[in-house]
């Protein structure tokens, strides 16, 4: 009897031991985090990628209503320009960012520094036909700067946005990069960071 409770005890343990290990497996690449077990628990994908973006200038499609000035301030509303969003994703999953894009562009200028603040809307629609005809509907703002020495402005700027209807639905976008512009056709979107989509 001794022997038979000192093994239940002994597995008894065993099993409490193995509940509660602390070593967490974190998945590592695309693959890893989109295979779940059945009944599992759902967990978001964060897929981080880098990017750069720009006037299309096969198709430039550019609108620049006239401006107004108030106060010193130059103001432009609705801007439209045809543009392109190239992304990169280093897990290896499929790009569901990177096409063709419209953006509006809305600024308010300091005629006597050129700084200012701007802000408006992107609407990308993906070219890989994963997305199923998916797009994102994106907003974007920050405050810009004339780099004295070039004479180029240089504006730092937070996009978030979402994925509406195909295979990014419901999908959530943000991204932080730097606008190094001479004038709208000649301006590129780099060195970004916390740049991701959020799958659910």
């Amino acid at each position: 009897m001794k022997t038979l409770y000192a093994i239940i005890l002994l597995a008894f343990i065993g099993l409490l031991y193995i509940g509660c290990s602390d070593e967490l497996q974190s998945p590592v690449s695309y693959s890893d985090q989109t295979i779940q077990a059945p009944g599992s628990l759902h967990k978001d994908i964060i897929r981080e990628f880098t990017s750069t973006e720009g006037p299309n200038l096969l198709d430039p499609g550019l609108i620049v209503p006239d401006p107004k000035i108030v106060d010193g301030k130059t103001i432009f509303m609705g801007i439209q320009e045809n543009t392109y969003f190239n992304a990169t994703f280093p897990d290896g999953g499929p790009d569901l960012l990177s096409g063709y894009g419209v953006l509006e562009l809305n600024t308010i200028i300091d005629n006597s520094t050129g700084a200012g603040f701007t802000w408006g809307k992107l609407t990308v629609t993906p070219t890989n036909p994963a997305a199923e005809g998916g797009l994102w509907e994106i907003t974007w703002h920050g405050n810009g700067y004339v780099d004295p020495s070039t004479g180029m402005s240089i504006t730092p700027l937070t996009w978030v946005g979402h994925g509406k209807g195909g295979a990014v639905n419901g999908m959530q976008f943000r991204c932080d990069d730097t606008i190094y512009m001479t004038n709208l056709l000649d301006w590129i979107g780099r060195d970004g960071e916390n740049n991701f989509i959020k799958e659910h």
